[in-house]
C-alpha cells in the first residue's frame, strides 16, 4: 500500500497547519490500516545484529516504511518494494507510506513530518530524497543522533525509528560510490591522471559523490580534480568547505573547486573545457523534479568520457544530450537506475535491521529489473 501525502497544492502552501494535520491523518490511517489487506511476508529471520548507526536491533519484524519526496507516487519504488523487502528477509507485514512535499517547503511542514515519525509505533524509519538538507536544517534538534557522516554533510537521507528514538543518517557517499563503480572501470583515475569530474548540482546528491570519493580507502584512485557547480552560492560553498574537510581527513589527493553557473550555455562551456575521459554529472534534478538540463543541446562531452545522470525517470534531456554524442565519442552514458537500486536497497537494510553482505547487495540490485 502507498499512501500519498500531498502537500504541493495551493491551500497545502498556504495553510502549513493544516498540511501538518493532514500528515498526522496519513500516519494514522496507515497505523490503524496496517493489519488490513494482503500482507507482504518472509519467513527468512536474522539473528540480531548492530547497525553501524549505533542502534540495536532484533529479529525483523517488518513494519511502515516512510518515503518523503516530491512525487513520490511516481516512483518505481513502489512497484519494487515488495521484492526489495522479500530479498533482504523481512518478515511481517511491509508498507511503503509516500510523503509529498514541495521543493522549498517550509521548515514547519518538514519538522511535523519528524515529529509523525516518532509518533506512530509502526513506522521502522524513513527515505529522504530531495530534502535532505532542508529537512535536516529545519528538524536538526528532533534526533536523538546524528551520525558522523549526516554531520558534517549537513543531510539526512535515512531516518531510523527504534522504541521512539530518531537516528539521522547519510548513506549516500556510501551509495553513490557503490553505484559509481558500477561504470567507472577499476582503477580509471589512476590510470588517467588528468581527467577530472563536473557535478551540477551542489546539494545533497552533488555533495555526496564528492564525500564518497574523498572518502575512497584508495586514496590513489581518486580523480585529479574535482569541480561542483550550483546556481546559488551558498550550495556551492557548503558543498566545497564538506568535501575539502574529508580531503583533509582522509589524505586524499583530490582538489576541489567550486563554480556558480547560472546560464546553461556556461555549462557547456565547463564540459568542454574538460579532458578525455573525465566524469560529467547531473546532481541537479532537473529533468524529474523540475524540467530542463544543466547543459543545451550544444554541449560537447570529452572524448572516452562517462557520463552519469541522476534520474532514472522523466525527461532526462541531459541523457538524451549524452546519448546522441554517444557514438561518435566513445561516450560511457548511464542513468540513475543502478543509483536507485543500491540506494534503495541500503536504505532498506538500515531501517528494517537486516545484514546486507557484498554478495546479498549485488544480488538484490541484478534482480532489479527495470520494467
Amino acid at each position: 500500500m502507498v499512501c500519498l501525502i500531498h502537500a504541493g497544492d495551493p491551500f497545502a502552501q498556504a495553510m502549513p497547519r493544516a498540511m501538518c494535520r493532514l500528515s498526522r491523518l496519513c500516519l494514522a490511517h496507515v497505523r490503524n490500516k496496517f493489519s488490513a489487506g494482503r500482507e507482504m511476508k518472509c519467513p527468512v529471520t536474522v539473528s540480531p545484529m548492530k547497525l553501524l548507526d549505533g542502534d540495536e536491533t532484533g529479529p525483523p519484524e517488518g513494519g511502515a516504511m516512510c518515503f518523503i519526496g516530491v512525487t513520490t507516487g511516481a516512483s518505481l519504488s513502489n512497484r519494487l518494494f515488495p521484492y526489495w523487502t522479500r530479498a533482504l528477509g523481512v518478515a511481517g507485514p511491509c508498507r511503503l507510506v509516500g510523503i509529498d512535499l514541495p521543493l522549498g517547503a517550509s521548515p514547519q511542514a518538514f519538522r511535523q513530518v519528524v515529529v509523525d515519525l516518532r509518533g506512530v509505533p509502526d513506522i521502522r524509519g524513513a527515505l529522504v530524497t530531495s530534502h535532505k538538507i532542508s529537512l535536516l536544517d529545519a528538524s536538526r534538534d528532533l534526533f536523538d543522533r546524528i551520525d558522523d557522516t549526516s554531520a558534517q554533510s549537513g543531510e539526512v537521507g535515512c531516518i531510523t525509528v527504534r522504541g521512539g528514538r530518531l537516528t539521522a543518517l547519510a548513506l549516500d557517499p556510501l551509495t553513490s560510490a557503490l553505484a559509481m563503480d558500477q561504470f567507472v572501470p577499476p582503477a580509471h583515475w589512476a590510470r588517467h591522471l588528468g581527467s577530472r569530474v563536473l557535478c551540477f548540482g551542489a546539494g545533497g546528491a552533488g555533495t555526496a559523490i564528492g564525500l564518497g570519493l574523498a572518502t575512497r580507502t584508495t586514496s590513489a584512485n581518486v580523480p585529479s580534480h574535482f569541480l561542483i557547480v550550483d546556481r546559488v552560492q551558498t550550495r556551492v560553498d557548503h558543498a566545497v568547505r564538506v568535501i575539502r574537510e574529508a580531503v583533509q581527513t582522509n589524505g586524499s589527493a583530490m582538489t576541489v573547486e567550486g563554480c556558480v553557473v547560472r546560464v546553461p550555455s556556461d555549462c557547456d562551456a565547463l564540459v568542454d573545457a574538460l579532458s578525455p575521459r573525465s566524469l560529467v554529472i547531473n546532481a541537479t534534478g532537473m529533468g524529474k523534479d523540475t524540467a530542463g538540463s544543466p547543459v543545451t543541446a550544444s554541449v560537447r562531452f570529452p572524448d572516452h568520457g562517462l557520463v552519469w545522470d541522476l534520474n532514472y525517470r522523466g525527461e532526462r534531456l541531459f541523457l538524451q544530450y549524452a546519448q546522441s554524442a554517444d557514438q561518435s565519442l566513445g561516450l560511457v552514458v548511464v542513468d540513475g537506475w543502478d543509483y536507485f537500486a543500491v540506494s534503495w536497497t541500503e536504505h532498506l537494510a538500515r531501517i528494517y535491521g537486516m545484514a546486507l553482505s557484498p554478495d546479498l547487495r549485488r544480488k538484490i540490485v541484478a534482480g532489479t529489473i527495470r520494467p
